[in-house]
């Protein structure tokens, strides 16, 4: 089985990670379900300041 890639999705796009990617398995039976990119502090700041910028915008809207 191929592991599948998760990137982080920071203001509006999907993002790698610099750092490292770190295999994931819940259930721990040895078998990688997918490939975790692990975000460093750069993205963070990035993903932080996009959701500063969104959140008047959003702030706006309506649950329903």
């Amino acid at each position: 089985m191929t592991a599948r890639l998760l990137r982080s999705f920071v203001g509006g796009g999907f993002v790698d990670a610099v750092d490292r990617r770190a295999d994931v398995n819940p259930s721990d039976t040895g078998d990688v379900v997918a490939e975790v990119a692990v975000a460093g502090a750069d993205v963070a700041r990035d993903a932080v300041a996009a959701a500063v910028d969104a959140f008047p915008a959003w702030a706006q809207t309506t649950p329903w």
